[in-house]
């Protein structure tokens, strides 16, 4: 798996995340950044795309 670091590699994480069969949520709760939501096992993860950092 990449590490992300951007915006720029929403779509790439988008497509590991179907690859991986997990079901995700897409959020514009700020002006600056898409939130991307998922649950694994225990676990909510919540991640947040910005311009040039996550």
């Amino acid at each position: 798996m990449m590490t992300p670091r951007g915006i720029k590699d929403l779509i790439p994480f988008l497509n590991f995340l179907d690859r991986e069969k997990i079901y995700y949520r897409l959020d514009h709760l700020r002006d600056d950044s898409i939130m991307v939501s998922f649950t694994l096992v225990g676990m909510r993860v919540e991640l947040d795309f910005f311009d040039d950092h996550i």
